[in-house]
């Protein structure tokens, strides 16, 4: 089966560019902002927590083996967006009664070899399941938005 490219999503602050395969998916990310983890993104838990309070229950195989919440206060954006994927896929899927709602991703990067903020995300998804993807993609990127954006006062929605 080949490779699909889906049109690629550029704003001010990340760019995706998606590679669907037959059984997984590669997402070449790109922070083009300052906001290269989400230290500088204090708010980061608190849009989680109302929007994704799944994200709490997310296991991730960290260096200091901790929760993805605890982890989510200071990690990088590019694995931040792959939880938030994970857990969009695991809603749209669990929702519609789909088979295998839970899915596995790996986010890499290397600043030594690459420019600062580019991210490498594989998660275990292909194309047979591209509608399932789209929608997670769209609701993920509105998400890591409203995350990324500077905030102001008052209500956030997404």
């Amino acid at each position: 089966m080949p490779e699909t490219y889906l049109a690629p999503f550029f704003s001010d602050n990340f760019q995706l560019k998606v590679k669907l395969q037959q059984h997984q998916t590669r997402i070449y990310f790109r922070v083009l902002n300052c906001h290269c983890t989400t230290s500088s993104l204090p708010q980061t838990c608190s849009i989680l927590e109302h929007f994704l309070p799944g994200l709490c229950h997310h296991q991730c195989f960290n260096n200091k083996q901790i929760p993805f919440l605890k982890e989510a206060q200071n990690t990088e954006v590019g694995h931040l967006f792959e939880h938030i994927l994970l857990e969009y896929l695991y809603l749209l899927k669990n929702n519609s009664h789909q088979h295998h709602p839970i899915h596995k991703g790996e986010t890499v990067w290397d600043w030594k070899e690459e420019e600062k903020g580019i991210f490498h995300i594989t998660i275990d998804i292909g194309s047979s399941e591209m509608d399932t993807l789209t929608q997670a993609l769209d609701q993920g990127i509105r998400l890591l938005g409203l995350i990324v954006r500077p905030q102001k006062q008052g209500n956030v929605s997404v």
